[in-house]
């Protein structure tokens, strides 16, 4: 019988546990992960907590390029995938290798999703996904004193707390299409709105970004209507 190949695309906490577990089930058969970043498996729910100094970058990865070559299991970052051939069972990477499969997993992920009514302000937003994110924030954060945030998903309520815990000022936009996981109610969005609130937080609910300006001293001001 031939050796089975299966390809994970995404190195991230889902494809690095698919990975561990499929070696599990299957000892023999070959299994490689494709990754477009170029660093190892890190647990993006930890990046708040590393913006605070809570959290050394060491200890955000999960998966070390040792742990994968442990289980035999091949590691292929830098590298992206660029189309998917189901018929045939092949990938082909920017680079133009195609690599044939057995099985497929993807793992994708999200990514920051900035409404489309806001593009326009777009070089002035600042997203929290990757590592590099975060070490953006930190180096921002050492001039700013307030900041502006805009979501309502569990990453953007745990970098409130971090940022509260760095003495900042911050005022929250509350929109209700990031509520991610959960479902947003009217009832669910004003427990939310009034919790941050209680801590001190000011919360625009209901409200638009009418405009921003740069001011002399490099700071911004955000115009808000609604």
């Amino acid at each position: 019988m031939a050796e089975r190949h299966y390809i994970i695309v995404g190195n991230g906490p889902a494809g690095c546990e698919a990975a561990f577990t499929l070696r599990e089930q299957d000892t023999q058969s070959r299994i490689t992960v494709i990754s477009k970043d170029r660093e190892s498996s890190y647990r993006p729910h930890l990046l708040p907590d590393y913006i605070e100094g809570k959290v050394a970058e060491n200890d955000l990865y999960r998966c070390t390029i040792d742990s994968f070559a442990e289980k035999n299991i091949k590691l292929r970052c830098g590298q992206e995938v660029v189309d998917l051939n189901i018929p045939k069972r092949e990938l082909l990477l920017a680079h133009k290798e195609v690599l044939s499969f057995d099985g497929l997993i993807l793992t994708l992920g999200g990514k920051p999703c900035i409404p489309e009514y806001m593009l326009k302000f777009q070089q002035y937003f600042f997203t929290l996904k990757t590592i590099e994110d975060a070490q953006q924030w930190i180096k921002e954060l050492q001039q700013t004193e307030s900041v502006l945030l805009i979501g309502g998903d569990l990453t953007s309520l745990s970098l409130a707390k971090a940022l509260m815990n760095l003495d900042k000022q911050i005022y929250f936009m509350l929109n209700d299409e990031a509520f991610w996981p959960l479902r947003c109610s009217m009832e669910l969005f004003h427990q939310v709105a009034q919790r941050l609130s209680d801590k001190g937080i000011t919360v625009f609910f209901d409200k638009n970004i009418k405009g921003i300006d740069r001011l002399p001293d490099m700071s911004h001001r955000v115009q808000i209507d609604g």
